[in-house]
């Protein structure tokens, strides 16, 4: 598959297809998460709101799955109903030990030069999906996340800018833009991933060397003619 299938027009182009079939469920989805963070952090620098920090936290840590996972499984196309989000906890742990494990990693990357923490986010940015998605732990999702990134961090990286400048844009008419902006660098989040994910697959299937099948040779073996006496006297008469 050609980079330039995975991004940039293309991309967003499939993302905003995406995005007006499921806008009422994204918005509803964003405005609950946005509407709970806030309510969350007020105050919450008082030294009295210990509890009110870790519910926020911890609310934080929940929308981050739901969030994932439901960019995954609309940029799948799957048909759900918003009921659904509230399902599928089975690969909440992974998610939760692969995210920490990727967040110190590009924190250790920041504090070293910036340089790598920039290269280590773009290189392990799949791998909480990894984890949401085909439930994988930390390590396996980790190898994998870098092996479908190998060749595309500049690309990953490009994209990133070009929705970052979409959100800032469509802040300048009253905020009123961020309706459309936030909902569709949510689905292109989760459509990046569904389609690095399936280039891999698609490469390494292609890259599987098959050796040619050696049939066994059979040597025949001709057993020598043995000439009766008889028939050799019938020739000498």
């Amino acid at each position: 598959m050609n980079k330039a299938d995975l991004f940039y027009k293309p991309l967003l182009k499939e993302a905003w297809g995406i995005t007006k079939k499921y806008y009422w469920v994204l918005l509803i989805f964003i405005t609950i998460t946005i509407s709970v963070s806030m309510a969350l952090s007020q105050d919450i620098d008082k030294p009295q709101n210990i509890l009110l920090s870790i519910a926020s936290v911890i609310a934080s840590i929940i929308f981050g799955f739901w969030s994932k996972r439901l960019a995954v499984w609309v940029a799948n196309n799957r048909e759900f109903k918003f009921i659904n989000i509230f399902e599928g906890f089975g690969n909440f742990k992974n998610y939760f030990i692969t995210s920490l494990i990727y967040s110190l990693i590009v924190l250790g990357g920041f504090i070293l030069l910036i340089v790598p923490g920039v290269i280590w986010s773009l290189k392990y940015f799949m791998a909480p999906y990894y984890a949401i998605d085909k439930g994988m732990n930390y390590k396996e999702a980790l190898k994998t996340s870098a092996n479908a990134t190998n060749g595309y961090k500049k690309n990953i990286f490009v994209f990133i800018l070009l929705m970052a400048l979409i959100i800032v844009v469509s802040i300048i008419p009253l905020f009123l833009g961020l309706l459309i902006s936030i909902p569709l660098a949510f689905v292109a989040s989760g459509l990046l991933y569904v389609k690095l994910s399936s280039n891999t697959a698609n490469t390494e299937t292609e890259t599987v060397i098959t050796e040619p099948v050696v049939e066994p040779v059979i040597e025949t073996v001709t057993e020598p003619v043995v000439v009766s006496e008889v028939e050799n006297t019938n020739n000498a008469i």
